[in-house]
């Protein structure tokens, strides 16, 4: 319904629109992998009997990740 009420505004508008969407998207996509990714980590390590690594898994993949975005936003 917003879209079609956008559509009134012209074609800036509904392009506009479409970009803080998929922006929007994206931003909330990452953390959610990030999340999974984390807990088939941990789950791996668990069912392997690996209690003391997973936390460590965890905190690796973590870090690497936030290491990683924090070296594209410097640059």
């Amino acid at each position: 319904m917003a879209t079609f009420m956008l559509g009134w505004f012209g074609a800036g508008a509904l392009a506009a629109n479409q970009i803080v969407n998929s922006i929007g998207a994206t931003l909330y996509m990452l953390p959610l992998g990030m999340a999974t990714a984390v807990a088939i980590r941990i789950a791996q390590a668990d069912g392997s009997g690996h209690r003391n690594g997973s936390g460590l898994s965890a905190w690796q993949l973590s870090a690497s990740w936030r290491c990683g975005c924090w070296r594209r936003w410097l640059h």
